[in-house]
């Protein structure tokens, strides 16, 4: 690992960013709910962890620089897909990303808009291994185009 660059797991099943309800409002202002109750402890915990590693690099937060932006998604095996390779199935790869990002976007970097490049695999946990995401970070990538 280099300044520039910061790798951290996060455990636990990857939680996708899902739709929002509007509730109604309460005091002038409007009262919005998450349709899955474990996003925000997912966020939570992908931010402080991320947040973590930053200050161990030795980083000013939040970043208000381009970034790049790799995650692996480590989902458990079903029972019911023993044979299966990949996790073709739900959760969207485009969700779980974005709750990645907006769980960024809160205490590592100013805002999620400063991603300017990802990359992203989701995969099954291998045997021994533990659900979660392996991210990476990198800073300073550049504006010169490939």
């Amino acid at each position: 690992m280099t300044g520039r660059e910061i790798e951290f797991f996060v455990a636990g099943t990857p939680v996708p960013e899902g739709s929002t309800k509007y509730l109604g409002h309460r005091g002038g202002r409007p009262i919005i709910v998450h349709d899955s109750p474990d996003l925000v402890a997912w966020r939570q915990a992908v931010a402080l962890v991320a947040a973590n590693e930053a200050a161990k690099a030795g980083w000013d937060l939040p970043l208000d620089e381009p970034v790049s932006v790799t995650t692996k998604f480590f989902m458990p095996r079903p029972k019911s897909a023993p044979g299966r390779a990949l996790p073709a199935v739900k959760p969207d790869l485009d969700k779980l990303v974005r709750a990645v990002g907006d769980a960024l976007g809160t205490r590592l970097l100013r805002e999620d808009s400063r991603i300017v490049r990802w990359a992203a695999d989701k995969v099954y946990v291998g045997q021994g291994g533990q659900p979660g995401v392996a991210i990476a970070v990198v800073r300073d990538v550049g504006g010169a185009e490939e």
